[in-house]
C-alpha cells in the first residue's frame, strides 16, 4: 500500500470537492443511497452500468469502485466517467458486490436524410451556374449536381439560353426561367424568376429557342414570336426595343425551325431556306452584309438546309447533302473553314465529312455529329 500522505492527499481533494471518499474495509459513502466495491482490483477502464434494473439517474452522487493511493472508493457525480489516473468510474445499483462494468461505445450516428423523390419522367434538371436563378429550383447557387427545376412540370422540350433557361409543356404552352431584365421570360415583367413562369398570351408552340438574353417559339401555323432583349434587333419586330411578351417576328413567314443566338435569330422557311435577323457587325445574318437588321433577311447563296444553329455571333446550318455551312465571325476558328476570317456568307467548313447535325456554341466553337 502506497503511503499514508498519499491517502491523505486524495482524501483532502475528495473532501474539496464536496464528495465522500472510503477505504475498502467497509465504510460508507456520504449518503444512504451510495455504496462502494469493496474488492480490489479496479473495474476496467470505460463507461460503466448499474447491475440488474437500467440506472437511470438523478441529481444525487453515485458511488464508484477504484484504485488510486490505497484508496478503493471514491464518489463522483452520476454519470460521470472518471479516466484519471487509476481511478475508474462506474456507475450501479446498490449491490456493493455485484459492480457491472462495460466499454463505453460511441454515441449512435445520427439518421441520414431521407433521399430527395427521384423526379418523374419529364421533369427537368438543371446543373451548373445558378447565380441568375437559371437552374430554376428557387436558388441562386450553382450547382455540380442535377436539380430539379420546381413545380413538378412535365416538358416535352428544353433550351438554355446564357441566363435564362424555358421549356415547353405537353399542351404547348411555354415556362421560362432565370433571369429576365430585358424580357427574356415572356410574362409581362422586366424581372427574373427562379422558378418556372408562364410565358403570357395563352400560345401553343411547337418549338423554343433561348439566346443570350431573349427567346424564340415556333407557333403550329409556323409564325415566329420572339420577346426579351431587342437591342440589335434579335426580335424581328421591326424595331430595337425590349420586349416582355411574345411579339411576332415581322413578313408572315411561315418557318419549320428557329434558332436563338448571342443578338441575332435565324430560322429555316418550309422550303427549307435560311432567314435570319439581329446583330449582324460579323456577317452573322449571312446575308452578305455587316449590318443589323430589325426584321428577317435571306441568308445568300439559295442554299437549303435540314438544320441550322445559332451561335454567339456565327450560325452554322447542315445542307441535305450532309455539307455543314457556316458564316459569321471566324474568331477561334468557329466556323471550321480553315482560317480565324470572318465570313458574311456561307461557307463550307474543311474537311470530308457528312454531317447530320450541327451546334454553334454561345461562346468560340461548333460541334457536329457525321452521318458518315
Amino acid at each position: 500500500m502506497r503511503s499514508r500522505s498519499a491517502l491523505l492527499l486524495l482524501l483532502a481533494v475528495c473532501a474539496g470537492a464536496g464528495t465522500g471518499l472510503v477505504r475498502a474495509d467497509g465504510g460508507g459513502c456520504a449518503s444512504l443511497s451510495q455504496e462502494c466495491s469493496t474488492s480490489p482490483p479496479p473495474p476496467p477502464p470505460g463507461t460503466c452500468i448499474p447491475d440488474g434494473d437500467a440506472w437511470a439517474g438523478s441529481a444525487m452522487t453515485d458511488c464508484c469502485g477504484g484504485y488510486a493511493f490505497g484508496a478503493y472508493c471514491v464518489c463522483v457525480p452520476v454519470g460521470a466517467t472518471a479516466q484519471q489516473s487509476a481511478i475508474e468510474c462506474c456507475t450501479r445499483t446498490t449491490a456493493p458486490s455485484s459492480l457491472v462494468c462495460s466499454a463505453a461505445s460511441p454515441p449512435p450516428n445520427p439518421p441520414s436524410p431521407p433521399s430527395p423523390p427521384r423526379p418523374a419522367v419529364g421533369n427537368a434538371v438543371c446543373f451548373g451556374f445558378g447565380a441568375f436563378l437559371q437552374l430554376g429550383d428557387g436558388l441562386t447557387s450553382d450547382s455540380s449536381t442535377a436539380v430539379t427545376v420546381s413545380g413538378g412540370h412535365t416538358f416535352t422540350e428544353i433550351a438554355a439560353g446564357a441566363y435564362h433557361s424555358c421549356g415547353l409543356l405537353a399542351n404547348g404552352s411555354a415556362l421560362c426561367w432565370g433571369f429576365g431584365v430585358s424580357g427574356q421570360l415572356g410574362n409581362g415583367l422586366s424581372m427574373q424568376s427562379s422558378t418556372p413562369t408562364a410565358v403570357t398570351g395563352g400560345l401553343t408552340f411547337t418549338q423554343i429557342a433561348t439566346g443570350s438574353g431573349h427567346s424564340c417559339a415556333l407557333l403550329a401555323n409556323g409564325s415566329a414570336m420572339c420577346w426579351g432583349d431587342g437591342n440589335s434587333g434579335c426580335l424581328g419586330v421591326g424595331s430595337y426595343s425590349n420586349v416582355d411578351i411574345p411579339t411576332a417576328v415581322i413578313g408572315g413567314h411561315a418557318f419549320a425551325q428557329i434558332a436563338a443566338g448571342g443578338g441575332h435569330s435565324c430560322a429555316l422557311l418550309a422550303n427549307a431556306s435560311a432567314m435570319c435577323w439581329g446583330a449582324g457587325e460579323s456577317g452573322q445574318l449571312g446575308n452578305g452584309l455587316n449590318s443589323d437588321s430589325s426584321t428577317a433577311v435571306a441568308v445568300s447563296g439559295g442554299h437549303t438546309f435540314t438544320k441550322i444553329s445559332a451561335g454567339d455571333i456565327h450560325v452554322c446550318a447542315v445542307t441535305f447533302n450532309g455539307s455543314a455551312l457556316c458564316w459569321g465571325s471566324g474568331g477561334g476558328g468557329r466556323l471550321g473553314t480553315g482560317t480565324p476570317s470572318p465570313s458574311n456568307i456561307p461557307a463550307a467548313i474543311s474537311g470530308d465529312f457528312i454531317i447530320q447535325g450541327i451546334s454553334a456554341a454561345l461562346g468560340a466553337h461548333t460541334c457536329a455529329i457525321l452521318a458518315d
